[in-house]
């Protein structure tokens, strides 16, 4: 294996997530090679209690090879991840990159360094993800990757020479995709129904997220996101307590992939079809949610709200997507 890639994690101000975060982290069989960045926000008002507490945790981390913190004195959340993303691209050329509340397996940095190695000069990837959706893989599926269209920012790696985080997303390359029936479909297909609102409002500026810029331009520039047959992380973020996600079980994993070492990767890079399918089923968007969508389109969702309310309730069993 090649040169280790750093560890870039970008904190705000919630400390025992981090805690349970870096405690993964440093039970990984590559933890005591591997150099980790901290990229720590600067607090908005009122929260500089909370980012005190966790700068104060950074500077007892030990258990790896290097531990560099960086703090912000400015609040930047894009400036916090993008830039933290982009430093250590230019510095190192690849990057393993996660927030402060992503659980890794033991085997995570094995795998990621080993796919960061194994694809650095493979045009047709376009980044690793060490999260795999628990979704139905086929029984008679045995290797250790498959491949997707869909990035998945949850512990994933980056190379410098395809870095799209901050590539907005063009007028001309958005009507090309979006106006196209046949070309939209295919979006749908390959990156899941509920990704195409979210790259519409990042497209119209209502929303600025990296990684549907880059779910957008690896579909439309044609590469592919390295996952492992099994997940690798688990997000702890999905229960209220960060910014931009409500409380939600959808992503859970019942357990983590306990495989530490001996990833074999293919060179055959195609999209399996029953995987495809069984991705596109698990982003299928919740008919209440097209409803939604629709009324706040035209404005009048707040005039309907009691009534969709009662409609999930009706439902019984509806989950946030």
């Amino acid at each position: 294996m090649k040169e280790l890639a750093p560890i870039g994690i970008s904190t705000y101000g919630r400390a025992d997530h981090l805690r349970r975060t870096v405690e993964a982290l440093q039970r990984n069989t590559l933890a005591r090679e591997s150099e980790v960045f901290f990229f720590s926000d600067a607090p908005r008002q009122g929260d500089e209690s909370r980012v005190r507490e966790v700068r104060a945790f950074l500077r007892t981390v030990d258990g790896f090879k290097a531990v560099h913190i960086l703090e912000r004195t400015e609040n930047s959340r894009i400036a916090n991840n993008r830039g933290g993303m982009e430093m250590l691209l230019d510095r190192y050329g690849k990057v393993i990159f996660l927030e402060e509340d992503v659980v890794t397996a033991p085997g995570f940095l094995a795998f990621m360094n080993g796919a960061l190695s194994f694809y650095e000069n493979d045009e047709r990837i376009g980044s690793v993800s060490g999260y795999c959706p628990p979704m139905a893989i086929p029984p008679g599926y045995e290797k250790d990757v498959f491949f997707l269209t869909r990035l998945n920012p949850w512990g994933m790696g980056l190379w410098k020479r395809y870095y799209k985080m901050n590539s907005y997303i063009t007028d001309a390359c958005f009507s090309e995709v979006f106006t196209d029936r046949k070309r939209l479909k295919a979006l749908s297909n390959s990156v899941g129904e509920e990704a195409l609102e979210f790259i519409q409002m990042d497209f119209e500026r209502r929303l600025d997220a990296g990684d549907m810029k880059s779910i957008f331009w690896q579909f439309y520039d044609k590469k592919l996101t390295v996952y492992p047959r099994k997940s690798l992380v688990r997000s702890i973020g999905q229960d209220g307590s960060g910014f931009h996600m409500g409380a939600a079980e959808k992503w859970d994993v019942d357990e983590l992939w306990d495989k530490v070492q001996g990833f074999e990767y293919s060179q055959e890079v195609w999209v399996d079809e029953s995987i495809r399918k069984s991705h596109y089923k698990f982003y299928k968007v919740h008919a209440i949610h097209k409803l939604i969508s629709f009324l706040q389109r035209i404005g009048v969702y707040k005039y309907m709200q009691p009534m969709v309310r009662q409609v999930k309730m009706l439902g019984g069993g509806w989950r946030k997507n």
